[in-house]
């Protein structure tokens, strides 16, 4: 009997395992209701589907909406809900069937947008009568009516794209939120579980078969591995939208870094002051990773001087030229690449003009990850521009649209040390040398403020035990 009863609350606990799957793959896909989980706690939002009534096309039922409703309030229901919704709120019945299927076929077809079906029937005899105001649909109307000329309606797309690009990050990270509390009241209900079923075990008789039993255990496992697979999966695709501007083309970022970065003898000279900073490859190993390759100068170098090299760079256009001069590349992150790599199995990590591109929190990852990855003897390069140079900081850094902030080197030196490297900062490519410097200190201190080395690389080496 005990086993029985158990073997019950397994089932019903494996069933929410699955509610749990189905609404990580609605939250990846974009299917789910985020509107409403916002106003629920995490176990609610994801049993909305079951423990709730949610809307179903034709019953008339909406979720509960404020008093005086925002156009927010509304666009974000699905298509019938949505119908349902903006006849109630704006004329205060349903919709009649022939009006509910007109809307519903515009919106299907792409003939009419939310906000002007909520300004149509706003501006409709029967809605100036019922007279309920919804905030802000004159704007939103104003702005559908400006996102549909020819070019200015282009222009006005992509600048709202951008404002609201810190609002969308916020609502992502809402959804990683709720979905790391309920990974850990999973967890805690995977381990109570997992005790009840070693009591039952305990308790069935010797002669009993436990076949079903195991068979629930695995079926639970693999579920539990599913779930914590669909939320890193979830996480690794917030973490891309933060990492760079959607609305810049790949290609435009290609022929804006050729343009900048200069010809590839000059790039060559420069990258070989680092040859004397590399570990033996021999003694160290020779596996080398290089971040944001460039057209693959370094993975060249590297590999002429006995590494393994290659390079990892999440511009497609970036990895078709690399790959079309023959250099081993791969699309994807650089981070994801450190964190699937086994510890101390790499000598040399790179990253030249790389970290003033990425959220300062993937900064420190990247650090931790690579001491980690690197084997006792590797090193660590990380290239930067630096701000140091006012006329870097307040002027040529900005060249390239998708950096994010200059980095000091005294803040990038000890990111590294303080992550266990032993670390060497240099400092290059100066705009005006010692020997033209004037002999007066003051001038000279100023001038190098001004014109001093245009970038700086923080080299870190994991200690030997």
């Amino acid at each position: 009997m005990q086993g029985s009863e158990n073997e019950s609350s397994s089932n019903h606990l494996l069933r929410q395992v699955e509610a749990h799957q189905t609404a990580l793959r609605a939250l990846a896909d974009g299917s789910f209701d985020h509107s409403r989980a916002v106003r629920l706690g995490p176990t609610e939002a994801f049993h909305l589907r079951s423990e709730e009534k949610l809307t179903q096309p034709g019953t008339g039922t909406v979720p509960p909406l404020p008093e005086y409703p925002a156009v927010s309030d509304l666009i974000g229901l699905e298509s019938d809900t949505f119908v349902e919704a903006a006849y109630r709120t704006l004329l205060g019945r349903s919709p009649d069937p022939s009006g509910r299927k007109y809307h519903l076929q515009n919106l299907e077809q792409g003939a009419r947008t939310k906000v002007q079906i909520l300004s149509e029937l706003a501006d409709s005899d029967e809605g100036r009568r019922f007279a309920r105001p919804i905030r802000g649909l004159r704007a939103h109307s104003f702005i559908d009516r400006i996102s549909r000329l020819p070019v200015l309606g282009y222009l006005a797309q992509w600048s709202l794209s951008f404002v609201r690009l810190p609002s969308t990050l916020r609502a992502l990270e809402h959804r990683r939120a709720l979905l790391a509390r309920d990974v850990a009241t999973l967890r805690q209900d995977l381990r109570e579980e997992q005790r009840r079923l070693d009591e039952a075990r305990a308790a069935i008789d010797l002669r009993a078969e436990s076949s079903d039993l195991e068979d629930l255990a695995n079926r639970l496992e693999n579920a539990s591995a599913s779930h914590e697979n669909a939320y890193r999966t979830l996480s690794s695709q917030i973490d891309q939208v933060r990492g760079r501007d959607p609305e810049i083309p790949a290609d435009v970022l290609q022929r804006i870094e050729v343009h900048f970065r200069g010809k590839e003898s000059g790039i060559k000279r420069h990258l070989e002051t680092y040859l004397e900073h590399l570990p033996d490859p021999e003694r160290v190993g020779n596996i080398a990773v290089d971040i944001g390759p460039g057209r693959g100068e370094w993975l060249g170098i590297a590999a002429a001087h006995g590494f393994d090299a290659v390079g990892i760079d999440n511009n497609p256009a970036v990895v078709d030229k690399a790959a079309s001069l023959g250099h081993p590349i791969r699309l994807g992150e650089g981070i994801d690449q450190l964190r699937q790599m086994p510890t101390a199995s790499c000598a040399l990590i790179s990253a030249f003009h790389v970290v003033e591109h990425i959220p300062f929190a993937h900064v420190l990852e990247l650090v931790e990850e690579a001491h980690r990855v690197l084997t006792p003897g590797g090193v660590l390069i990380l290239e930067t521009p630096n701000p140091e140079c006012l006329y870097v900081g307040a002027c040529s850094f900005w060249n390239d649209p998708s950096h994010r902030a200059p980095l000091p080197p005294n803040l990038l030196e000890y990111l590294v040390a303080s992550a266990g490297f032993r670390t060497e900062t240099l400092r290059m490519n100066p705009s005006m040398t010692e020997a033209d410097m004037p002999e007066d200190k003051d001038s000279a201190v100023a001038l190098r403020w001004m014109f001093g080395t245009q970038d700086y690389a923080v080299i870190g080496t994991r200690e030997e035990k």
